[in-house]
């Protein structure tokens, strides 16, 4: 990217941002961002930005190797309507192939057809019947989904750990009922601080916090006690909109993840730095992206 809108690092996690962030992982294509440390990311990543945090917490962990559900709105959102119903293969460029069965979207890897993640849709999920040969070890639940479920047990698919994001939640008791039925299982919430006070009583004292903060940052919260935190540079929000703060969380998550949620200080501090530096590098600012440029194609595979 151009020199003027490269963020610099004087050292600490809290310098994320010196200019404001516009930030969409779509605009990580070929020739804007050459040295991208790929990682796990595959060779063609653009996609159309899906619009909410649900979905790109979501393609951002299926990125660093995890394999993901997700109960959400397909089919009833930008999400199913462009992936699932698309007639033109120059918008979606994924290396994982969509898949429809009318009660879910699937993805799985376009070269060895493994399993990656389901798309539940929410409406129709009271009538999916669990395939015991997929295993994945992690499960999104969106706020405004949360509503639909009415039979915890039969509607979650199992996973290690789930990720209840508290945007769009209304009903407490249903919150309550399933932070209950998954007992036995790693619980992470994600909200605001106002979420996150309104629904206190819901969590029990496993339950890990991630308070996110639009003007002040993130913090990770085990039993009220605050284990780690971000802070923003020079007044700047360390969580912006348009998928900064997805990069960011999906980052964190994932190296927490893979430490089976240790809460050593200095591998938390390590963690934070490893998201802050992600969001940055996946982020573009103002002039950072060629006002044209000519996207890779590929043929959605759709199953019914």
């Amino acid at each position: 990217m151009p020199e003027e809108h490269r963020p610099s690092f004087a050292g600490g996690v809290h310098l994320l941002s010196e200019v404001k962030l516009q930030v969409r992982p779509m605009d990580i294509l070929y020739g804007i961002y050459p040295n991208f440390p790929m990682e796990n990311l595959t060779n063609s990543i653009e996609y159309q930005s899906w619009g909410g945090s649900l979905s790109n917490t979501f393609f951002w962990l299926i990125q660093f190797g995890h394999k993901v559900n997700v109960v959400g709105t397909v089919g009833n959102d930008q999400v199913g309507q462009a992936l699932v119903g698309s007639t033109n293969p120059t918008i979606y460029s994924l290396s994982v192939n969509p898949g429809n069965s009318g009660k879910f979207t699937y993805f799985t890897d376009s070269t060895t057809g493994e399993l990656l993640a389901i798309f539940y849709n929410y409406y129709e999920t009271i009538h999916i019947n669990k395939n015991e040969s997929i295993k994945p070890d992690t499960c999104l639940i969106g706020g405004f989904e949360l509503q639909t479920i009415d039979n915890s047990e039969t509607l979650i698919y199992p996973a290690n750990r789930y990720i209840i994001n508290l945007g769009g939640v209304r009903d407490g008791e249903k919150l309550t009922n399933l932070i209950t039925h998954l007992v036995d299982k790693q619980i992470v919430v994600v909200g605001n601080a106002t979420e996150i006070e309104k629904f206190q009583s819901c969590f029990d004292k496993k339950t890990i916090i991630i308070t996110t903060k639009a003007a002040e940052g993130a913090e990770i919260k085990i039993n009220n006690d605050v284990i780690a935190s971000t802070k923003p540079y020079n007044d700047r929000p360390i969580v912006d909109v348009m998928g900064a703060g997805d990069a960011f969380l999906a980052k964190f998550l994932s190296d927490w993840f893979k430490s089976n949620f240790s809460e050593d200080r200095e591998m938390l501090v390590n963690a934070l730095q490893n998201a802050v530096n992600f969001a940055t590098l996946v982020s573009t600012y103002p002039g950072a992206r060629p006002n044209a440029i000519e996207k890779p194609t590929r043929n959605l595979q759709v199953f019914t």
